[in-house]
């Protein structure tokens, strides 16, 4: 499966997230209630182990994925595993022992980060045709120290999880063949999670105590509305659009600049309005900073290829639809 959407919309959290429920599934499946429950700190630790997270980048190649030569003692070139090969042999040798006696045997997690900054057909190579079907072996131009042609075959109970940034590259620029081997889940903007975790952030801070949440939530709330009319404004835009939305975590950082606002850190002094001001709606410092911070540079950056006037004032728009709405003036 892949995750794809906007930035910022939390796909890496959603495919650890869906890794571990997909052991935990699993687990239930294979070992029976009692089992299950008998052996839930051991399915997490087996989680933890079995899930693993490959960060890829402009830099990493098939020779880095499946095999390369390398330079090895004396100067002389030697083929060496890649990172799925050595994956598969950990698999397999963990496959034939089982987690413990009586308990069958988990899936495996391999979490593929930002595919679309990376060659997806190269990087796959001959893996490529080995997604679809489990059971074959194909040859791989590599010899064993042997002398015998070196073979790769995926385990059945491996699981490959990606992530893509609509915005570096679209699901229809993909080749289709490798497409059509993926189930895709779009992630797009939440703003339901923005409340809690920023809750749970502020709850962290050392002025939570004068500042308790039940006196910031009203502003978050707001906030949350001004959120999804943004994004509302930037989906309609003819110079952005809905791949462009702006995603939650980036609003996660208010709780950081509510707590350096000098008006909090002073002792004994509750402001009525921290995001805006209760008595007229202008925004206050933490959310101009929230704009100015965290919003306008990733929104420049989206209209950097726009002409200088045009994105300047698409800029002035969009700014004014989130600190004060639609029909503000």
């Amino acid at each position: 499966m892949v995750l794809y959407g906007p930035p910022g919309t939390g796909k890496t959290h959603e495919a650890t997230d869906l890794a571990r429920r997909l052991i935990r599934h699993q687990a239930l499946l294979r070992w029976k209630a009692a089992d299950f429950l008998r052996n839930r700190q051991l399915i997490e630790d087996l989680a933890d182990h079995q899930i693993r997270r490959l960060q890829l980048h402009q830099g990493y190649s098939y020779e880095d994925f499946i095999w390369g030569m390398r330079i090895g003692v004396g100067g002389a070139a030697v083929p060496q595993e890649g990172y799925l090969l050595k994956f598969v042999e950990e698999i397999d040798e963990s496959q034939s022992q089982g987690p413990a006696p009586g308990l069958s045997a988990l899936p495996w997690v391999l979490i593929l980060d930002e595919m679309n900054r990376v060659d997806l057909s190269r990087l796959l190579g001959e893996a490529f045709s080995t997604l679809e079907d489990r059971h074959t072996t194909v040859d791989l131009p590599m010899l064993t120290e042997g002398g015998d042609r070196r073979t790769l075959r995926l385990p059945a109970d491996l699981y490959l999880v990606g992530t893509l940034n609509l915005i570096d590259q679209s699901v229809e620029q993909l080749d289709f063949a490798l497409r059509r081997r993926f189930l895709w889940l779009e992630c797009g903007f939440q703003p339901g999670v923005i409340p809690p975790v920023v809750r749970e952030q502020w709850e962290r801070l050392d002025v939570s105590r004068h500042h308790p949440w039940e006196r910031l939530q009203p502003d978050i709330e707001a906030l949350v509305e001004q959120a999804e009319l943004l994004n509302q404004h930037i989906r309609d835009s003819p110079l952005l659009g809905p791949q462009y939305e702006i995603g939650h975590t980036y609003f996660f950082d208010v709780a950081g600049f509510i707590r350096a606002w000098p008006r909090v850190r002073q002792k004994g002094r509750r402001p009525q309005g921290y995001l805006w001001r209760s008595s007229d709606g202008r925004p206050e410092q933490p959310l101009l900073d929230l704009w100015r911070h965290s919003l306008r540079p990733l929104l420049a950056e989206y209209l950097s290829g726009i002409e200088p006037q045009a994105a300047r004032a698409e800029l002035d728009r969009l700014r004014h639809v989130f600190l004060y709405g639609d029909d503000a003036e």
